[in-house]
């Protein structure tokens, strides 16, 4: 099962669980392992424009690679999810007649996991951190500050 990397944390997907819908904007949905949805949404938070986000294979082996998104301020958790279906041989089948085929059964595996969504920063944002930045440093300066 493909696996992604963001945070510096690796997360088995989901089938489907790497949706780029629009060029600006990512939706993740992952199994939650060990980690509480709270746990996930910090390491959403912490990527930054200049980190990537890592389509991996099963294998740990980069698929594919995004960067410059952020975290959307969008998670939500999913529990019961369906996340893969099994064949399964009916056991106790024993041995088969000459021509008969084996019995089997659906067997689904289900996990608790998170959605995640990330996009591309606006550049508004960008412009309100700049102009934050700036009046700060000309109240510092008016004030005789360093």
């Amino acid at each position: 099962m493909e696996k992604v990397r963001y945070g510096e944390n690796i997360f088995e997907l989901v089938p489907g669980g790497f949706d780029l819908i629009k060029q600006d904007k990512l939706t993740i949905r992952h199994q939650k392992g060990k980690k509480t949805l709270d746990q996930i949404k910090a390491i959403a938070k912490s990527v930054t424009a200049s980190d990537s986000i890592d389509l991996l294979n099963s294998d740990g082996e980069m698929i594919r690679s995004l960067d410059g998104y952020v975290y959307a301020g969008d998670i939500r958790e999913i529990e019961d999810y369906l996340v893969e279906e099994k064949q399964v041989e009916v056991s106790g089948t024993g041995s088969l007649a000459e021509g008969q085929e084996p019995e089997y059964t659906t067997e689904e595996v289900r996990a608790d996991i998170a959605v995640v969504v990330f996009r591309l920063p606006d550049i508004r944002d960008e412009l309100e951190d700049i102009k934050s930045v700036q009046e700060d440093m000309l109240v510092a300066m008016l004030e005789g500050g360093n």
